[in-house]
């Protein structure tokens, strides 16, 4: 990596240093980044990728443990939430910020630093990183841990100012995660380097051989587009010489659930547009239910073959009707099918569980929970499509209210006129009578974040009992739960296959087409 071309020492510059009462000190270094905007694309092109990145200064705030004084390092700036941090047990816990960018097919990448100015704040003993109790175990107690080793060293960590990852495949884009250190530290002198500005780019060269992009057209995925203008600030110039299209739609069914339930679904994904292909178990194995290795080459097979690869991928029934999970650590999973290009961990294709029993009814309930959502949704009450329903525990931990209050802010400054909200204070939950009371009002999208098991959220307390109990009122809608278990579809009737296969048709439907969800607990 080329050196800093140009460098400002902290000694010839104005410090504002605010105090605080409890410990705090907001140590502003470069007031003209106040209000800017953190990281800016300066260049775009196919063959480099510059960035502009600016910060305010740092926040030190004193913390006792083992009676020992620290200080914990946070950045000012207009966006915290988008820094992590070095999350390295026992070493200096500092900020960083990381920032995905898409690069060539096959190149190579290497950051170059353009120019920097950073300031030294002496005397700062930064804490060491901890590790947490888990979520589903919030009174674990986890012994305090410090390299002493590491802390002796007279060297700035972490050592690079970007640290270019491995390339990762996102389906029609290949790319990198840099992670810029604007904040590091020498334990051995006390020292914190601050950069209060890093011009750098990436740039595009020579070839990599790990996860390449293969392609076998010049078409790119529709649905995915947004979703890599999302994530990437270069998607758009790096993707100029393909073309959107409407991509297909598998859908995967034991050899038990009957074909026109089946045709129900992939009539209406065709009349959408989609290239539809239902397929059953048999197709796959033909004298025996497929295993996973199986199921995944055949979705991997369609990805990297067919002239209208998959987009989505419909895997219908539980995962002991015929058509097995992909298991990861002993629990129920389909991820593993997802990530058909690449070794990495990004899904290439969208996939779904349909999971449901294997009843008649129930399975043409689910099936049409889906299809009356999309094509005909209830206009009984225009009202309940902006209405929401926010859920959290607060005990133990305060992400998951944190969390869903955000999604709430979310909401009400996108048009929504109601979400309301349920939260478990420790001392007891509220009874289920708000969330009851919300549900049978109408809610067009429900949050829960918190604790939760197979068949309930865990706080506030809310049980596949009280999903039954609700009325049959067909305000149904999705529902984002990303908690322990909830969406575990390895057990029977978890909580989120119960969203999605109560009611009865045609009038008496409740709960959502539907669930995101938790398999693995302590999420």
């Amino acid at each position: 990596m080329r050196a800093a071309m140009l460098v400002v020492i902290a000694l010839f510059i104005p410090v504002l240093v605010l105090g605080a009462q409890d410990g705090t000190k907001r140590v502003v270094l470069d007031a003209t980044s106040l209000g800017h905007q953190t990281l800016e694309k300066t260049v775009s092109t196919t063959s480099q990728t510059a960035f502009s990145f600016h910060m305010a200064g740092v926040e030190l705030s004193d913390k006792t443990i083992s009676s020992s004084t620290y200080q914990g390092v946070s950045p000012i700036t207009d966006t915290p939430e988008k820094f992590g941090e070095t999350s390295q047990p026992g070493l200096p816990d500092l900020p960083v910020y990381s920032q995905l960018v898409a690069i060539p097919d096959q190149a190579g990448v290497r950051a170059e630093i353009i120019s920097s100015s950073f300031q030294i704040i002496e005397n700062v003993d930064v804490c060491p990183f901890q590790l947490q109790p888990l979520d589903s175990q919030p009174d674990a107690v986890i012994p305090f841990t410090k390299d002493e080793a590491f802390y002796q060293r007279d060297a700035f960590y972490p050592s690079d100012i970007v640290d270019v990852q491995e390339p990762i495949i996102f389906r029609d884009l290949r790319m990198v995660s840099a992670v810029l250190s604007p904040i590091q530290y020498n334990p051995a002198r006390r020292e914190l380097k601050v950069y209060t500005n890093i011009d750098w780019r990436l740039n595009y060269d020579g070839t990599d051989t790990r996860n390449q992009k293969i392609r076998h057209n010049n078409n790119i995925s529709e649905t995915f587009l947004p979703m890599y203008r999302a994530i990437v600030p270069n998607a758009d110039e790096m993707l100029a010489a393909y073309h959107p299209i409407r991509g297909g739609y598998l859908i995967l069914y034991p050899r038990n659930i009957p074909d026109s339930l089946v045709q129900l679904l992939a009539r209406w994904k065709h009349l959408k547009g989609y290239s539809v292909v239902a397929v059953p178990d048999t197709a796959i194995a033909h004298h025996t239910n497929p295993s996973s290795s199986q199921i995944f080459t055949y979705i991997q097979n369609a990805y990297n073959n067919w002239a209208v690869p998959p987009e989505f991928v419909c895997i219908m029934g539980s995962n002991t009707s015929g058509l097995i999970d992909y298991n990861h650590d002993g629990l129920a999973s389909d991820h593993q099918y997802a990530c058909v290009d690449g070794s990495d961990y990004f899904a290439d294709v969208m996939v779904t569980r349909m999971s449901m029993p294997m009843t008649n009814s129930i399975m043409r309930t689910t099936i049409w929970k889906g299809l009356i959502y999309d094509k005909t949704p209830y206009m009984g009450d225009p009202n309940y499509w902006t209405r929401a329903l926010s859920c959290a525990g607060n005990v133990g931990a305060v992400t998951p209210r944190i969390g869903v209050l955000w999604v709430r802010e979310m909401l009400l400054d996108r048009g929504f006129t109601r979400v309301d909200t349920a939260f478990g204070w420790g001392s007891g939950d509220p009874n289920t009578a708000p969330i009851t009371a919300a549900f049978n009002n109408g809610v067009c999208l429900t949050s829960y974040r918190g604790w939760g098991f197979p068949q309930n959220w865990g706080s506030p307390a809310f049980y596949n009992s009280n999903l039954d109990a609700l009325q049959f009122n067909n305000k149904i809608g999705p529902a984002c739960c990303p908690t322990c278990g909830t969406g575990n579809f390895g057990t029977v009737d978890c909580f989120g296959e119960h969203w999605c296969t109560m009611g009865s048709l045609t009038n008496g439907l409740k709960g959502g087409p539907g669930y995101f969800g938790a398999c693995g607990e302590d999420t």
